[in-house]
């Protein structure tokens, strides 16, 4: 859940680690357009810290191309 100054209403999404074998079964990311399920996936990199120590990173896009998939809950 995504609440900041500026947003009248809170913004709900998903976040799916890369190469997940459960992700092609997923219900709720199948709902999603082929072409915008990348906005949900995080990327994998080197986190920094240590030597070959990985970490993920996903990043947020409220508006504009690549604009991260909301949801709607009721």
């Amino acid at each position: 859940m995504i609440f900041a100054r500026g947003l009248l209403n809170h913004l709900f999404t998903r976040i799916y680690l890369p190469n997940e074998p459960s992700n092609a079964d997923d219900p709720i990311l199948l709902r999603v357009p082929a072409d915008r399920r990348s906005t949900l996936i995080a990327s994998q990199e080197s986190s920094g810290v240590s030597d070959g120590e990985q970490g993920y990173r996903f990043d947020v896009v409220l508006q504009g191309a690549g604009e991260t998939v909301f949801f709607d809950f009721k």
